[in-house]
């Protein structure tokens, strides 16, 4: 993956295996937190489009190799640095590498970023793209959106009617 995806996006491997019969992996550490950390900077506009601009990125030049994250939440987008603002994807554990425009396979984890296709066993690029506007949601909310919601029941909700867009 390191080989087919630029580095700005991903964390670097330094070394990966096996030792003693167990696999390994040394990445590079991301210790700027999370992107909730970010969520003073959301609350103008020019921050929230710095950071929508950069996952964007991330996500384009994923398309360009056809890697579906399938899992893009709050959490799995870190902080390498905040001035100037450099965002990292992780957590790969979902994701998969397609020549199609949509795959058809049950993702693992159900949340309330799970793009609706995806409920329903269908993966696609733009599956991804939903993962970014539920965690641009979530940033303007400061959260309250999510906040003591059943992530099944949203997203059955989701499924039926749409996505709930908070007025203002």
């Amino acid at each position: 993956l390191q080989d087919r995806v630029h580095r700005d996006h991903i964390a670097e491997v330094f070394d990966f295996g096996r030792w003693e019969g167990r696999s390994f992996e040394v990445n590079e550490e991301i210790d700027g937190g999370t992107l909730r950390d970010l969520a003073g900077l959301a609350a103008d506009l020019e921050g929230l489009r710095s950071i929508v601009r950069e996952i964007a990125s991330v996500l384009e030049s994923f398309r360009d190799i056809g890697l579906r994250h399938r899992a893009l939440n709050m959490n799995s987008v870190r902080v390498r640095s905040r001035d100037p603002l450099d965002l990292v994807i992780i957590d790969f554990d979902a994701a998969r590498l397609s020549d199609l425009d949509l795959d058809v396979e049950p993702v693992t984890t159900i949340n309330v970023y799970t793009a609706p296709e995806a409920v329903m066993g269908g993966v696609t690029a733009a599956s991804d793209w939903w993962g970014l506007g539920m965690i641009v949601l979530d940033l303007v909310t400061e959260g309250r959106c999510f906040r003591d919601v059943n992530a099944q029941v949203f997203l059955i909700h989701t499924l039926s009617n749409g996505a709930p867009i908070p007025d203002g």
